[in-house]
């Protein structure tokens, strides 16, 4: 099924990277904008919404990876009938404390997921992780979903500043595929809508150690619970808001040590 997070980023994407005058970004605007019309419409009344001819959208929609307008239409309807608005309740709609509410509701979450953190983080694990990264002559970021990736590209460039280069791969790249004396680090969010007794999961595991090839991977798991806009009944999701934070302060952890373990006195890196 079709996440409606990921449909609206990807609309986002598509707007922010055409020109205005675009068949693509017309389309991409017109859809957000009428997010909540599509279940009404049939291709031609969409389209005629939209300003643009059926066999246009019919393309936009098949090139976001949907069969045809009518399957699109119909993951709409279902995302829509089964998300989830964790607003504060109707009461608070018309009075001043609507705003504070929803501010302290962003904030005591933010501050609850840094308490946890504080809480989790292990400074030998950190060790650990920052000598591989040292001693690592290959280092491989693999996103298995999409959410990391932004954070983990500035990962990657403030290691760029300790000489260290990250080489980013979209997918699960095999150890049998990987130079000898590698380091694979696989970041991942889940969400959760039950008990979980540990919110991060960080270790370090060393493949084929018995005849010095060795290839490293650095797991970094981190749970939350199910955001704003997601389906009930549904237990691992990688869209989560604050889950991606904690995430980011794990690796702003992680090459802030390195950078203050690994500076020389002149302020460059061997």
């Amino acid at each position: 099924m079709v996440a409606m997070e990921k449909l609206i980023s990807k609309l986002v994407n598509i707007s922010n990277n055409t020109d205005h005058g675009e068949m693509n970004h017309i389309i991409s605007v017109g859809l957000i904008k009428n997010l909540y019309c599509i279940p009404k419409h049939s291709i031609n009344e969409m389209a005629d919404v939209l300003g643009v001819s059926p066999s246009s959208l019919s393309r936009f929609v098949k090139k976001m990876n949907f069969n045809s307008y009518g399957f699109f239409r119909e993951q709409i309807c279902f995302e829509l009938k089964n998300t989830i608005i964790n607003f504060p309740s109707n009461s608070y709609r018309t009075k001043q404390e609507f705003n504070s509410a929803i501010a302290n509701s962003i904030i005591d979450k933010n501050i609850y997921a840094l308490e946890i953190l504080r809480e989790e983080i292990k400074g030998d694990m950190i060790q650990e992780i920052i000598n591989a990264l040292y001693k690592a002559e290959h280092i491989y970021g693999m996103i298995l979903n999409d959410s990391p990736l932004n954070i983990f590209h500035e990962f990657q460039y403030h290691m760029a500043f300790a000489k260290r280069v990250i080489n980013i791969s979209n997918g699960w790249i095999k150890s049998t595929k990987v130079p000898n004396h590698s380091l694979r680090i696989i970041p991942r969010v889940y969400c959760f809508d039950g008990n979980q007794e540990k919110l991060t999961d960080i270790s370090v595991i060393k493949r084929r150690p018995e005849d010095n090839k060795y290839i490293t991977d650095i797991h970094i798991y981190v749970w939350d619970i199910l955001p704003i806009g997601s389906k009930a009944g549904k237990n691992t999701r990688n869209d989560s808001c604050v889950g991606i934070r904690m995430l980011e302060y794990i690796l702003e952890i992680i090459y802030t040590s390195y950078q203050l373990m690994f500076m020389k006195d002149d302020g460059s890196f061997d």
